[in-house]
């Protein structure tokens, strides 16, 4: 499922993945945040699996500004080359006390519902 987001002001569809451990923004998005806004890149230690197998080496790491339905967030994101703009993994959603509801197509972020649609759009 995907949920629309605005990181820096960029609105995208992230996927929310309970399969991935950590949450990941593309080097293409990433590369689109403001220079004035975009936030230090610290070294991420590990590669990447990938959910087919493949491998990614990490470009580093930095807390991202995401605002979904009007709450903003800073989770801390892996640069990776990734085919959707944004992974939201199982980090964020334990973190951010959010669970799927996939019969009714939402998402829940603390005590608010946010739909979401099952494609990119």
């Amino acid at each position: 499922m995907f949920v629309s987001i605005y990181v820096f002001g960029i609105k995208v569809d992230a996927l929310l993945d309970t399969g991935s451990t950590i949450s990941v923004i593309s080097p293409k998005l990433f590369d689109k945040i403001a220079p004035d806004l975009k936030p230090e890149i610290s070294p991420a230690e590990n590669t990447l699996r990938m959910a087919n197998g493949d491998t990614s080496t990490p470009q580093g790491k930095a807390c991202c500004q995401v605002v979904i339905e009007g709450t903003e967030l800073w989770p801390l994101m892996t640069i990776a080359d990734i085919e959707v703009p944004v992974i939201l993994g199982y980090d964020f959603m334990f973190t951010h006390n959010c669970s799927l509801d996939i019969g009714n197509s939402r998402l829940r972020l603390g005590r608010k519902y946010i739909k979401c649609h099952l494609e990119s759009q």
